[in-house]
């Protein structure tokens, strides 16, 4: 058995942020780190980043501004807002309609 070298890499295609925590608690990180994969040498399409979240709905209109075209994958926890204060307390400051209007708002703009 011979040794040929280094394998070949595929390149990479798709990303998906998701952290322990909210990506959008660090928006502007989250951002600058969009910015690096668009650019050489990972030359990423925004269309191929996904970015998982709870939902903060002013850095959901910040990152519309910041970056076009990335993705978003949202968790709800549950689709009630009673429920989801009680599984993630967090959710209190961010109402379950005002957010999916945020979310309906974002994807027009795409």
């Amino acid at each position: 058995m011979s040794w040929t070298g280094p394998a070949r890499l595929s390149p990479i295609c798709n990303v998906v942020s998701v952290v322990m925590g909210e990506p959008l608690n660090n928006c502007n990180a989250l951002v600058e780190a969009i910015r690096v994969m668009k650019t050489f040498p990972f030359q990423l399409s925004p269309k191929k980043i996904i970015v998982s979240m709870v939902g903060i709905i002013h850095a959901i209109n910040k990152l519309h501004g910041d970056l076009q075209n990335i993705n978003l994958a949202m968790s709800l926890h549950a689709p009630v807002q009673d429920t989801r204060c009680q599984i993630m307390p967090a959710a209190r400051a961010f109402r379950l309609e005002k957010l999916m209007n945020a979310l309906a708002e974002y994807q027009k703009k795409r």
